[in-house]
């Protein structure tokens, strides 16, 4: 809700019966009397508390862009400028608000349109500042993102959030330090923040510090001991560093939490296909898994069919199957990444060659 001001306005001037009130072409249009100019008063107050008063139960796109309109229409009369500097404010804050909803809908541009004019009505407003930056990072504007986090803690340095979005921009560009260095910020304000430590335990663990990286999974396995999500990412973090019976713990436990986590298939299967210990190694549950991992991959997470696929070749293979390993290897191959291809390939000349993939 828009705290107000408006109390401490309405002291400033007179309301006058909606009979009396001007449009704004009419205040232009002459030489205001005193009558004409307590009319205008009156009517830029009807509107400003109108305004307010729709900000108490304000919850949709709509709702926002009415607050919206009706601080525009009164604005565009001729008053008093502290009066229109609160409808400048309130305006400023309703465009900040209808564009969080256009961020919740992924409508990125919209959003961003919306918190540039919150911007230039109110430069303070530190959250369409942050916002904003988060708009340009999910557009992939990383440079201007990083800007609008700066701008965000310089006004406000307390915001956790900040910090950790910050260090998202600098985990997407490889620069794990600086990612860490941000979630350990956010995490000096919010020491109970499971996710954060999720994050800078998956940064860590990319900047191979393990042992930093696993004091931070077991951290967020502590404070929110049902998500999945956190017991994958240490049961992955146990499978690289050869304890594989952690690992296989992590893993089943995760299937307990969330039986349809496509990850928990995926991280399973892959084990079970390419474990260098024998013990680990099942291939008929590793292929079942992996044809399970794919078939509950959502569409929104379909930049990792490629990974699930070259989990699906690297099961088939150990099964024996490897004519088809070969084939839904290339199919990996075809969808991913540039970057991914050079091991992908590797893996796909064992296959031909009648050799499954060990770790």
């Amino acid at each position: 809700m828009m705290k107000s001001a408006f109390s401490a306005l309405l002291s400033l001037g007179v309301l006058a019966s909606s009979s009396c009130l001007l449009t704004p072409n009419q205040a232009t249009a002459q030489q205001l009397s005193p009558q004409d100019a307590q009319a205008i008063l009156a009517q830029a107050n009807d509107l400003l508390q109108s305004a307010y008063e729709k900000t108490t139960t304000a919850s949709t796109i709509e709702d926002f862009t009415s607050i919206i309109e009706i601080c525009l229409q009164a604005r565009e009369l001729d008053i008093p400028p502290q009066r229109a500097e609160y409808g400048k404010e309130l305006e400023s804050w309703a465009l900040n608000r209808r564009g969080q909803l256009y961020l919740d809908e992924g409508a990125f541009e919209s959003a961003l349109a919306d918190f540039e004019k919150s911007l230039l009505l109110d430069d303070t407003r530190w959250l369409a500042y942050h916002n904003r930056g988060f708009c340009y990072a999910n557009l992939g504007n990383f440079k201007l993102a990083l800007q609008d986090f700066e701008k965000t803690l310089a006004l406000n340095p307390d915001y956790g959030k900040a910090y950790i979005n910050r260090g998202e921009v600098h985990y997407a560009q490889g620069d794990f330090q600086k990612a860490v260095e941000n979630y350990s910020a956010a995490l000096r304000l919010d020491n109970q923040d499971a996710e954060t430590f999720n994050r800078r335990g998956h940064a860590l663990f990319l900047a191979k510090r393990y042992q930093d990286s696993l004091n931070d999974y077991n951290q967020a396995i502590r404070l929110n001991p049902r998500k999945a999500e956190y017991l994958i990412n240490r049961g992955d973090l146990h499978y690289d560093r050869g304890e594989f019976a952690r690992a296989s713990a992590d893993f089943r436990q995760a299937f307990q939490v969330e039986p349809r986590s496509h990850r928990a298939y995926a991280s399973a299967a892959w084990m079970m296909a390419t474990c260098r210990d024998q013990r680990f190694r099942e291939p008929n549950q590793s292929l079942q898994a992996a044809q399970r991992a794919i078939e509950l991959l959502p569409e929104e997470e379909s930049s990792l069919r490629y990974r699930y696929l070259e989990i699906l070749a690297a099961a088939q293979a150990t099964s024996g199957m490897f004519e088809q390993a070969a084939a839904t290897q290339e199919q990996a191959i075809s969808v991913a990444p540039p970057e991914q291809v050079p091991p992908l390939e590797a893996k796909l000349e064992n296959y031909r060659n009648n050799r499954p993939w060990r770790d």
